[in-house]
């Protein structure tokens, strides 16, 4: 069972940003690029954030748009400028070193990546905090590295103890040590804070196929599968539909 990065969805936060804090042109011209996003355009969604990066080159929301729409083009790589251009331009925006740090983890340089977070922590507040050491549990599941992992998940949760990402993390480094009793736990907390995701309750059904679980592991397989988990749908036929 290997842990997909969160990463794509981080970045979909143009359509709840903050519009109403952004001037009215550029308010307008986030609009049209998430429009895009949505529509799966992404090549002129890359042209309606680059031009609030033209004259805004800090833009959280654009870049984020950005980000998205490079990483669905399969050229991320370019975005590397972009990025280093806002930070430049606001070096003590803790967001813009968060974004940095998810495109180092999206081009898999987790070393990279966990530098560009504990970059963002002293400038971060507490509930920004919660999520940047979220991010690097993350990347230390990637890495392998998982009693940090769990450490840095559990200093999240200390912050923010609805941090649904943060038990995710600690759970996959729990599964991964073979701690199955603390993953079900964490994974548990996962679903009590956002009952929809199908992600946990597949990571949670294995985690009840690795304690002897069979009844609960393959009632989340059904729960996964039934949300779209299509990796729930195949292990519910493997070791449940007999």
């Amino acid at each position: 069972m290997k842990q997909l990065l969160a990463t794509i969805s981080f970045f979909i936060f143009v359509a709840i940003a903050a519009f109403g804090q952004q001037p009215t042109d550029i308010k307008a011209m986030l609009e049209i690029g998430n429009k895009q996003l949505n529509a799966k355009q992404y090549t002129d969604a890359l042209k309606s954030f680059s031009g609030i990066l033209s004259t805004s080159p800090a833009n959280e929301d654009a870049l984020s748009g950005v980000v998205v729409a490079y990483t669905h083009l399969d050229r991320l790589k370019e975005v590397q400028a972009l990025v280093d251009n806002a930070i430049k331009t606001d070096p003590k925006n803790p967001n813009l070193l968060v974004i940095s740090g998810k495109v180092c983890g999206l081009r898999y340089q987790y070393d990279l990546a966990i530098k560009e977070f504990e970059k963002a922590l002293p400038l971060a507040s507490d509930s920004l905090k919660s999520a940047i050491y979220s991010n690097i549990s993350s990347m230390r599941n990637q890495l392998d590295d998982l009693e940090n992992a769990k450490a840095d998940a559990r200093k999240a949760i200390s912050l923010n103890d609805k941090n649904e990402s943060a038990y995710i993390n600690l759970g996959y480094a729990q599964y991964q040590l073979r701690e199955y009793s603390d993953a079900l736990d964490s994974y548990s907390m996962a679903i009590t804070i956002n009952s929809s995701n199908p992600e946990s309750y597949f990571s949670r059904g294995m985690a009840y196929l690795k304690a002897k679980d069979k009844r609960n592991g393959c009632a989340d397989f059904q729960r996964a599968c039934k949300l779209g988990n299509r990796n729930g749908c195949i292990q519910y036929g493997v070791e449940c539909a007999k």
